[in-house]
């Protein structure tokens, strides 16, 4: 993982990176984690960030460890969350040879499959599993491709409502589709400027059960079509854009 990358990037972060328990239209996540958490279980957020997550996390579970590539993330993570005295926090390539501290009951991975390499993807995810107890239970958010090609056709769908022909109006979706997705055999579109993975619903349920793991359940995780459509008419409704939320067991 590019380290000086995510460095570089620390004082501009939430401007770049969406804060999923700010933006989650019906409070998935928070639901989600708030089920099967306990003051009898311990916690990971691998790779936290600035710890958006750290302060449920904190009052849910009895100790969590934060776990970033970022020494600069993790500072920002530690002072956001600093009445907090069960967080240890953790430097750590999570792409490279990884032991956890201490194994634990859950852990979070949200939105940080999102390399090109499916090599990265596969040690990140690999690192997770190993760090869980048995019968540890992993949370997982990616990014949808299927929500990506629902964006697609809805601005289709706008643009023809506002007068344009349908011909056109695919056409210029075209172009977009041409210029933003790299593979769409890989699922890599470049989100902002850098390449991002983006993952359909099935290919996850492959690598889960590829790594042992037993899904418990999938979700959506949804959000208001601003943080998709620049200038996204009023009213526009469901289905909204969306991240997968995977929630499973290791054996």
């Amino acid at each position: 993982m590019d380290r000086a990358y995510w460095d570089r990037v620390a004082d501009r972060f939430d401007d770049e990176v969406l804060k999923i328990l700010d933006h989650d239209r019906s409070g998935m996540l928070a639901d989600v984690i708030s089920k099967i958490a306990s003051l009898k279980k311990s916690a990971a957020d691998f790779g936290c960030g600035n710890g958006s997550l750290l302060p449920l996390l904190s009052r849910l579970f009895r100790d969590v460890q934060a776990i970033d590539t970022s020494g600069n993330l993790l500072a920002d993570a530690q002072r956001h969350s600093s009445k907090a005295p069960n967080i240890r926090y953790k430097q750590a390539d999570l792409s490279e040879p990884f032991q956890i501290d201490r194994k634990v009951d859950v852990l979070l991975c949200v939105n940080l499959l999102i390399q090109p390499s499916v090599d990265t993807r596969e040690r990140i995810l690999e690192n997770a599993v190993a760090s869980l107890k048995r019968r540890g239970t992993l949370v997982l958010v990616v990014p949808a491709f299927e929500s990506l090609l629902h964006t697609y056709h809805t601005i289709v769908e706008i643009n023809v409502a506002l007068g344009m022909k349908h011909e056109k109006a695919v056409a210029e979706i075209e172009s977009v589709y041409r210029d933003e997705v790299i593979s769409a055999v890989e699922g890599i579109v470049t989100l902002g400027t850098e390449p991002t993975k983006m993952h359909t619903q099935e290919e996850v349920r492959t690598a889960l059960s590829d790594q042992g793991l037993t899904r418990i359940s999938s979700h959506r995780i949804e959000y208001d079509w601003a943080e998709m459509i620049d200038h996204a008419p009023e009213g526009l409704g469901a289905p909204y854009p969306w991240d997968w939320l995977f929630v499973a067991r290791k054996s």
